[in-house]
């Protein structure tokens, strides 16, 4: 994929290194508690029928269900109406 990017900004006479910028985002809708973690998250804890503090995502479907999916999300920044163009197409195959 970058290549082809790459060759498309070439075209346009741009120089890759300079007018292509490639940044990536991600995030987690709900990142469980470990205890092995080095950067240890606070718990959001809930009572249990017993009467018990436990982890949300042990009593949760929908939260266990979504515990830890990372969402990730890429975005392509050219110099150009027509590079940008060119770019669609490789990723909507148009």
């Amino acid at each position: 994929m970058s290549e082809k990017v790459k060759d498309i900004l070439r075209k346009y006479k741009f120089d890759p290194d300079y007018y292509l910028l490639v940044d990536y985002t991600s995030n987690v809708a709900y990142d469980y508690y470990t205890q092995e973690e080095e950067e240890q998250k606070p718990p959001i804890l809930v009572m249990n029928k017993q009467g018990r503090p436990t982890e949300i995502s042990k009593l949760s479907d929908p939260i266990r269900a979504i515990a830890g999916r990372r969402q990730v999300g890429m975005y392509i920044y050219v110099p150009n109406k027509e590079c940008r163009k060119e770019v669609e197409r490789i990723f909507h195959g148009s």
